[in-house]
């Protein structure tokens, strides 16, 4: 990292050490283009320490605040966010990507008002269950092939 990054990182953190307190929920983006969420416990040094003990939660990375949209950098940095699907697993070095909102930040986000946006919410959450239990399902037949191969 450049000193001026570095000088950002740092100006991020003292935002957030001013309004994060424990207990709050944090959503910030992670390495591959993920995001997960936390809550806050306290700090170790310049790092978000998760009620979870998880403790390399940098406030330069923190993109919702109990659940509201929140940016701790310099008001011309950016905030990372997930690349689309066909561009995971994907290094992109320093690149932010925009993307469209994934169904899970639009129900964190709260109900729509538009009744076909709450339709297309309820297909789209439909087909993520759908995709989920297959690669449950594949997963459970994988460990059962697994389990008898040792046995």
């Amino acid at each position: 990292m450049t000193d001026e990054q570095i000088a950002a990182a740092k100006r991020a953190t003292e935002r957030a050490r001013a309004i994060l307190k424990p207990g709050d929920r944090i959503r910030a983006t992670r390495c591959g283009g993920m995001a997960a969420s936390y809550t806050v416990a306290g700090w170790d040094g310049d790092w978000i320490v998760s009620k979870s003990g998880f403790d390399d939660i940098h406030a330069h990375h923190v993109i919702r605040l109990n659940g509201q949209p929140v940016n701790f950098r310099d008001p011309s940095g950016r905030v990372d966010v997930a690349p689309p699907p066909e561009h995971r697993n994907r290094s992109f070095g320093e690149v932010t990507m925009d993307h469209e909102p994934t169904i899970l930040e639009r129900l964190e986000a709260g109900p729509p008002s538009d009744p076909q946006q709450v339709a297309r919410d309820y297909e789209d959450a439909a087909d993520l269950i759908r995709r989920l239990l297959r690669e449950y399902t594949q997963l459970g037949k994988n460990f059962d092939r697994m389990r008898r191969g040792r046995a």
